[in-house]
């Protein structure tokens, strides 16, 4: 699998904190926030998020279960997986956000090389009703809170 197509989410993501950071002028975002850096974590995000005031930051680059609820969850190329293991990155996410948690998603709509899809993620996030998600226009991510 050529390892661009991760890096492309990554920077996606890199891209999306830099707006609420210094375009949104949300310069308190992280303040104090635990962080979780989920999927393809190759620890950029966390310390964007740390050097702008995160409390913890914690890296995983395999979808595991956590003891710990997390303020805001990165997750980039999260979705680079079957379908039919979309339940288990739903249920983990459930579990590892906080109440009034924020999980931010990059992923293309479509793998090519996995049949994987955002809209099908989007679909079973909708039949559960555990998050609130919108997409952005500017890049190819997704912003999910917890509806808790």
């Amino acid at each position: 699998v050529d390892q661009t197509v991760f890096w492309e989410g990554v920077n996606t993501l890199c891209q999306l904190l830099d707006a609420i950071v210094e375009t949104e002028m949300e310069t308190d975002f992280f303040e104090g926030k635990n962080v979780l850096e989920i999927g393809f974590a190759t620890g950029l995000p966390s310390v964007y998020a740390y050097e702008n005031g995160a409390a913890e930051v914690a890296l995983h680059s395999a979808v595991i279960h956590f003891a710990l609820r997390f303020d805001v969850i990165l997750a980039a190329e999260l979705l680079y997986r079957r379908e039919d293991e979309f339940e288990m990155v739903h249920q983990i996410l459930d579990e590892a956000l906080s109440h009034d948690g924020i999980c931010f998603l990059s992923s293309p709509t479509h793998y090519f090389t996995i049949d994987s899809s955002l809209s099908s993620f989007l679909d079973l996030v909708k039949k559960y009703r555990k998050f609130r998600c919108r997409g952005t226009m500017e890049l190819p991510s997704y912003r999910c809170c917890s509806a808790k």
